[in-house]
């Protein structure tokens, strides 16, 4: 008899113990099954509320989306003296969302509930680090913060109306909130939200009524002016330059002012007209510009990332500093070459012209095949491009049509053996598919020391059903080989 023919309660029940046994990583994977064993197993994660500390490994899963489609099953099922902010989530959801249209991929997907769009808009706004925060919440939620909750959902679906009111309830409001620079539990810092999603009349708004007895908040606008840089938002930019600078001139007449320091960072952008913009700023009050290795390199990776094109030509063609691409280039302190930025969004355009300029192309295809970039993969073998250590990286990651793509394109399998074998990944990923499409294509088990190695990883993980494989496919599983 097959588990799932057994009563719900009693399948349930099961599937929920293997899954407590084996740890969140494992118990995840039981999803490759089949389609129908998945969506009960994601059914009992949610119904037994496993993934409340999942945020701890959600980077090295991939569990995002599954974890903001958790994170609104639990809104809607949280009993009311349940989790603090999972119920203020549902009562904002209710409350601000209601039959509100909003737009995002994941909308369909979750559902049509007000909770299900609320979360899945959180999702696509939201640090994925949050999440602990939520699942980590003992204090009761106080009416004051859940006016702010509701401040915050306002400025991110730019609804003036409804930030208007949360601010004339309470004389008290703005201050409560540090002049917009204090932080909300659900949505993050207010001013960085106003910067990120409010209109132009929004932002007006705000810096009026944050003025108070002066004519503007000034350290408001030019913090709002740098985030809205980053942003890319050049309207805005525009707008906050221009706004009351008759009446409350900008500071750029010292290059180490805060006013002039804006500029500097503002450059960190992905947009090409501000990066024509800012520095024109900067000759026009200071005779002079600076766009150092900290802001190129970071506008640099901002362009690589969000697919600007026509801002990465620029950067790397602009002037006779222009930086050299290659595969180690720096950004903000990480190891991380900007081509394996742009290959791990999947921007190919960006990609195929750093790799012009001397970026290293192993690089862009084993970053694409650890983020599961399954076209871009395609566009660089297509192009003839060196595989590197792909299929390695693939296997590692669980991504077994890139796995397969590679083989078909001639990828040597026994590239790698030993620890770093596809093989061993495939088994320390428990996934017996790739396990035998691999041996189906040449991988060779008995090549230095790759059988030991799959082995030690089954006994040390406690992989049984892996151990059997290794065993059906000639593998003295005692010995290792």
């Amino acid at each position: 008899m097959h588990i799932l023919d057994l009563p719900t309660e009693v399948s349930d029940e099961i599937i929920h113990q293997v899954v407590v046994s084996r740890g969140i990583k494992r118990g995840l994977r039981l999803r490759l099954v089949n389609s129908t064993f998945a969506r009960v197993v994601i059914q009992v994660l949610f119904t037994f509320r496993l993934l409340d500390d999942a945020h701890e490994v959600a980077g090295k899963v991939h569990l995002t989306s599954l974890l903001y489609r958790y994170v609104a099953y639990r809104a809607k099922n949280e009993p009311l003296n349940g989790n603090p902010l999972l119920c203020c989530l549902r009562r904002v959801a209710l409350d601000v969302i209601g039959t509100r249209e909003v737009q995002g991929r994941d909308i369909e997907f979750l559902g049509s509930s007000p909770v299900d769009k609320f979360c899945a808009f959180w999702g696509r706004t939201s640090n994925i680090m949050r999440l602990e925060e939520v699942f980590q919440r003992k204090e009761e939620v106080s009416e004051d913060e859940y006016r702010q909750t509701v401040f915050a959902t306002a400025l991110c679906i730019d609804d003036l109306a409804l930030a208007q009111s949360c601010i004339e309830s309470d004389s008290q409001f703005l201050s409560k909130l540090g002049s917009m620079s204090a932080s909300n539990a659900l949505r993050g810092r207010y001013r960085i939200l106003a910067a990120r999603h409010g209109s132009v009349e929004m932002l007006e708004y705000l810096l009026v009524v944050t003025a108070g007895t002066s004519k503007v908040d000034k350290r408001l606008r030019r913090e709002l002016f740098k985030t809205a840089a980053r942003c890319g938002r050049t309207n805005v930019v525009k707008f906050l330059y221009d706004f009351k600078r008759e009446e409350v001139p900008w500071d750029f007449g010292d290059w180490w002012s805060d006013d002039c320091n804006m500029l500097r960072h503002a450059q960190t952008t992905s947009s090409l007209q501000l990066l024509v913009f800012v520095p024109g700023l900067l000759r026009t009050y200071l005779s002079k510009t600076y766009f150092g290795g900290i802001e190129r390199q970071g506008a640099l990776a901002k362009a690589t990332i969000d697919n600007r094109l026509d801002t990465t030509v620029y950067i790397i063609h602009r002037g006779p500093n222009a930086p050299v691409v290659n595969h180690i280039g720096l950004i903000n302190g990480f190891n991380q070459g900007l081509i394996q930025c742009a290959a791990q969004a999947g921007n190919v355009a960006v990609a195929e012209h750093l790799i012009h300029h001397g970026a290293d192309p192993k690089l862009a295809i084993f970053a694409a095949s650890g983020h599961g970039q399954t076209e871009f993969v395609k566009v660089m073998l297509a192009a003839k491009q060196p595989t590197g250590l792909a299929m390695a990286k693939a296997a590692a990651c669980g991504h077994w049509d890139i796995v397969r793509l590679l083989l078909d394109a001639g990828d040597d399998v026994n590239k790698t053996p030993g620890k770093n074998s596809p093989l061993v990944h495939a088994i320390a990923r428990e996934h017996a598919a790739m396990f035998k499409l691999l041996v189906e294509r040449g991988a060779d088990l008995h090549l230095d020391g790759t059988a030991q190695e799959c082995v030690q990883r089954a006994h040390n993980d406690g992989l049984d059903s892996m151990l059997v494989l290794l065993a059906e496919h000639g593998v003295d599983v005692n010995k290792g080989g």
